[in-house]
């Protein structure tokens, strides 16, 4: 059947890292009498054998050699799914308005997710120009000439500040600090790229007790058409839902179901030492 090239980029992914191994039996070795019997009807190529050898089955090579680095992996691979997904480029802008809009969309996302880890000063918060493009900041800095001719290069991150950021004064000596406003956090997402694990791990215990109520992250911005695709291709490929599946089935699952964890399909992912965060 027809496989799209995301298809065959994230099914690459998967085996090259030992990922379907590790969370799945292979399928040839659970009947080996069947996979011989499928490969003499011609229905896939078999493996080479040579005389006196036992029936060759598919393997998969992982790099892995332990259950920790096999779920680090996993996690990696997780990880870079949800980027691939979430941060595709933008469509092209029909017009100056245009790109003013999509330039000042991205420097609210920056400012948002440097705030969501706890107070910063003014010129913490300024250093998220160095992450924009260098037309997004020359766009801004053209607009921010028609709001604050002194200060171009900052109006568009005031203007930011003034939205979604309240300001605190500091009691003992030292610059002001900007806190986010808790409407802002809708907009918090948990695997945005631009910051560190360490700082996603403050926003999770920041995160205002209501918002565990909402959607886990915003939904993704409107793609370029030629890589709407992707996103369909990854998120509807049975391997990737399997593995998903597979990866929430062991993490939600309890002690109180009653089914005993050797008994279970791959049961040392199933083991206590073995889950993370």
């Amino acid at each position: 059947g027809f496989e799209s090239r995301g298809g065959r980029f994230l099914h690459l992914v998967v085996h090259r890292l030992g990922l379907f191994d590790f969370c799945f039996r292979n399928a040839a070795e659970e009947n080996v009498e069947l996979y011989k019997a499928q490969v003499q009807e011609g229905l896939y190529p078999g493996e080479l054998e040579h005389k006196g050898q036992d029936t060759v089955v598919p393997w998969t090579f992982s790099p892995a050699r332990e259950i920790a680095s096999s779920l680090a992996l996993l996690e990696e691979f997780f990880y870079m799914i949800i980027v691939l997904i979430s941060e595709l480029p933008s469509p092209p802008p029909a017009d100056r308005a245009a790109h003013v809009a999509q330039a000042k969309g991205r420097i609210r996302r920056e400012v948002i997710h440097r705030l969501v880890s706890g107070s910063k000063t003014h010129s913490e918060l300024a250093e998220v120009h160095h992450v924009l493009s260098y037309v997004d900041n020359l766009i801004l800095h053209k607009e921010g000439r028609e709001v604050n001719p002194d200060d171009a290069a900052g109006a568009a991150l005031e203007a930011v500040l003034d939205e979604v950021a309240d300001c605190r004064t500091q009691q003992q000596p030292g610059p002001d600090k900007w806190i986010l406003r808790e409407h802002a956090w809708d907009e918090y997402d948990p695997a945005f790229y631009h910051i560190p694990l360490r700082h996603h791990q403050s926003a999770s215990e920041q995160r205002p007790t209501d918002q565990k109520m909402k959607p886990f992250a915003p939904r993704p911005s409107q793609a370029h058409a030629s890589f709407k695709r992707l996103r369909r291709d990854f998120t509807a490929d049975a391997s990737l839902l399997s593995l998903v599946y597979r990866t929430l089935h062991v993490h939600c699952r309890d002690g109180k179901s009653g089914k005993n964890p050797e008994t279970l399909t791959h049961k040392t992912a199933y083991d206590r030492n073995a889950m993370s965060e």
